[in-house]
């Protein structure tokens, strides 16, 4: 677990609609560590809908959370190109193929279903990384996620520093940036008074 990263609901969900309902993502912003104010095994998570609760990952054996996306912590599979879309190196989560030798795919292209539903896949969140078998997306249930994502209307989030640049407005998320070079950790977003400029999404959990 590392500040930063794109997060959904786990396997011991039990906290209702806490994150906004389900489908819906957060950021990790805060670990949890010895002598701090978060019991060991436990995060603080900011969703993108606005509120922020703490969390286990592994406290008392249980998870609440699934990483949804690696790429905000700057993780890269160094010499690891997608074979969908090209992408290389593949940036956040990678995806690779058990029934095919040397076969890998970014999440967009995971997500999107390139190359046949019926294998068998690994997930892998870290650069060199052991995998977890996710089995076939032919046999999954599939839930659209929802947050900071190209059309999303966005406001003021609890890291904002940037005086009265957006007037004060709501505004419309246009497409996912790098911030300071790290991949999807930012966004590009319109006010409604037509001013345009970069945020972060998730660059070191803010």
């Amino acid at each position: 677990m590392e500040a930063g990263l794109r997060v959904v609901r786990g396997p011991d969900w039990m906290w209702g609609n806490q994150d906004g309902g389900e489908g819906n993502v957060g950021t990790i912003i805060h670990l949890g560590q010895d002598g701090g104010s978060l019991p060991d095994g436990t995060v603080l998570v900011y969703w993108d809908s606005g509120k922020q609760m703490n969390y286990r990952v592994g406290h008392s054996g249980k998870f609440d959370l699934r990483i949804l996306d690696s790429a905000p912590t700057g993780i890269k599979h160094v010499g690891v190109m997608c074979d969908g879309c090209g992408e290389g190196p593949i940036v956040g989560t990678r995806w690779n193929c058990i029934d095919c030798p040397n076969y890998d795919l970014c999440t967009q292209c995971f997500m999107a279903d390139v190359h046949d539903r019926n294998h068998s896949f690994l997930r892998i969140d870290k650069s060199r990384g052991e995998g977890v078998p996710v089995g076939k997306r032919a046999d999954c249930t599939r839930i659209k996620s929802k947050g900071f994502f190209p059309g999303a209307k966005v406001t003021r989030g609890k890291d904002w520093q940037w005086a009265d640049q957006d007037g004060g407005n709501v505004g419309t998320l246009t497409a996912l940036t790098p911030w300071n070079d790290t991949p999807r950790s930012g966004a590009n977003v319109t006010w409604n008074i037509r001013r345009k400029n970069n945020y972060r999404t998730g660059y070191l959990g803010k």
